[in-house]
């Protein structure tokens, strides 16, 4: 609890500590597990070997967890930061399989546009940017961009993917 409140505070280097004294007491929470990976997404570098290592230690745990959707897009977001915030296939595969669970969340289903549009996988990237505008008709661009303002990794990403931007305008999704 006090590592998440850490985090949540934006307090991450102290968050990152109390998940390590959280994980000797408990290492089979998957609160844990995804409050160590949420904490990693506050550093301006996140660590994608701990992302990974922490999403697939959660999925060992509770494949079938109706969050484990967070817990593949992790993988995927580790597969990004790895390959200097471009997508590639292992990317575009955690996106696709994390947006299988009904309950996947708008950010990661326009993870996946994104991954499916870098990746050339223009049929996937239709059929996901038709459930991103189902899940919420009023996405666009820019609200998407507004989004995810908050992370201090933002504009690197930005300037990676500033062309898949204009892809999504092109395959129909408004600017504003």
């Amino acid at each position: 609890m006090r590592a998440g409140l850490l985090n949540f505070l934006g307090r991450y280097r102290d968050a990152e500590d109390a998940f390590a004294v959280a994980e000797r007491l408990n290492p089979n929470s998957l609160v844990l597990w995804m409050g160590q990976a949420n904490a990693q997404f506050g550093f301006e570098d996140p660590d994608p070997e701990i992302l990974e290592t922490v999403a697939r230690k959660a999925l060992r745990l509770s494949p079938q967890d109706p969050q484990a959707f967070l817990f593949y897009n992790m993988i995927g977001a580790a597969h990004l930061i790895r390959n200097s915030w471009v997508y590639d296939e292992a990317s575009a595969d955690a996106y696709a399989m994390a947006c299988r669970f009904p309950n996947a969340n708008e950010t990661i289903i326009s993870n996946t546009v994104f991954a499916c549009v870098q990746t050339g996988r223009q049929d996937d990237a239709i059929h996901h940017l038709r459930m991103l505008l189902r899940k919420n008709p009023d996405t666009t661009v820019n609200l998407i961009r507004e989004r995810n303002e908050r992370y201090k990794w933002m504009p690197r990403f930005l300037a990676k993917n500033a062309d898949v931007f204009e892809k999504l305008v092109e395959l129909g999704l408004p600017r504003e």
